[in-house]
């Protein structure tokens, strides 16, 4: 369950308690109600007024947090669930929140900008409360972002066909990017240090380079593998098609990467940098400087100078502006990738997927070429 939500009046995403003390300011007299007492009209009118904050689903209802009794431990957080006229599930079936566990943890893709665990953290956060504060991005806009996310992965779905076999077939595709050598002749052969295996690693590389081209232009992580075979479980089930993300990502990238090598409160060396472009970037630095590039018209120019602007302002006034909960629409981006290109490789070729039975097979045919050559001779 969303431990925060829209609120259509107040124009800003609150949890609960936030919701409740700016309802109990604004009546007259103030009030000064609790969660666990809030009068029927109140239940009602937050029903109509309160949006999921990723699929829009009105019915909002406040469930209140719980506490262990014997070490007044929290066992759970005061939350919001949406429930449909007929009593079930409100949200939309592709969000995030559809059928949510609350003692699930919470997705990657939602992003506490309040945090402040890390320099990192520590910095975004100023640069949100200072944009808050500056006008050039607002929680209205933080909103509109998760609405766009939300309506391009509602749009845009496949089937995911992808087997363990052709996921492992997709990650041995990466390592041969260092595997292209002159073609294969017979006499190469009659060198006497001649390798055959790196030599059949070559002509794989050859015979198979329409597929390479397709899908080696990005070298995912081990961790991407771990996950994408995670995510294959949803064999058969209709799935967001990341790859409509892709240019988006890559935009993201490329922010991230020069906000990084440019800001030494980061933390991050220049070749730390540069690895983003190939092993992605924190969800925090992704949930931002999306954000920054999602106002912009992902326009990177713009946004490297409203960026600019940021870093060089005065500390925010307010430093609780922050406290709000963005998105990393590239969340799994890389894992998702990998299953996408490993149902495409299922669909295209559901016989042609044994790596090392077409390793054998080029091993061999290279080796009966060369003796038949040699008889030649």
């Amino acid at each position: 369950m969303p431990i925060t939500a829209y609120s259509q009046h107040f124009e800003k995403e609150l949890d609960a308690e936030q919701l409740l003390a700016l309802m109990n300011a604004r009546s007259t007299p103030p009030a000064a109600y609790s969660l666990e007492q809030l009068p029927d009209q109140w239940r009602e009118w937050i029903k109509q007024d309160v949006r999921c904050p990723s699929c829009g689903a009105p019915g909002a209802q406040i469930v209140n947090g719980a506490t262990a009794r014997a070490s007044s431990t929290v066992m759970r957080q005061p939350h919001f669930r949406f429930v449909a006229q007929d009593g079930g599930d409100a949200h939309h079936r592709f969000c995030d929140f559809h059928h949510w566990d609350e003692h699930a943890p919470h997705s990657d893709s939602l992003v506490n900008f309040g945090s402040a665990r890390s320099r990192e953290t520590r910095l975004v956060r100023m640069l949100v409360c200072k944009a808050i504060e500056r006008r050039l991005f607002s929680q209205a806009d933080i909103r509109a972002m998760r609405q766009w996310f939300f309506d391009t992965k509602s749009q845009n779905r496949y089937v995911v066909a992808a087997t363990e076999q052709a996921l492992e077939y997709r990650w041995r595709l990466r390592c041969h990017t260092h595997h292209f050598g002159l073609e294969f002749h017979p006499s190469h052969a009659a060198m006497p240090g001649f390798d055959w295996d790196e030599a059949a690693l070559s002509e794989f590389s050859r015979v198979y380079k329409p597929v390479l081209d397709r899908f080696n232009y990005v070298r995912p992580p081990t961790a991407a593998h771990t996950r994408a075979r995670a995510l294959a479980k949803h064999f058969g089930e209709e799935v967001f098609d990341t790859s409509v993300l892709e240019p988006f990502y890559k935009q993201t990238l490329n922010l991230c990467t020069f906000f990084a090598t440019h800001t030494p409160e980061l933390g991050y060396s220049r070749h730390a940098a540069m690895m983003f472009r190939w092993e992605g970037a924190s969800t925090v630095l992704l949930a931002f400087c999306a954000l920054l590039l999602h106002v912009s018209a992902w326009d990177i120019q713009v946004a490297i100078a409203k960026l600019g602007q940021l870093l060089a302002s005065p500390p925010p006034a307010d430093d609780t502006l922050g406290n709000v909960i963005g998105l990393n629409p590239f969340h799994d981006y890389l894992a998702w990738q990998l299953v996408k290109e490993a149902s495409q490789l299922a669909v295209e070729q559901p016989d042609d997927l044994d790596y090392e039975a077409q390793l054998r097979t080029l091993k061999a045919e290279m080796q009966s070429d060369y003796d038949a050559w040699k008889q030649r001779q």
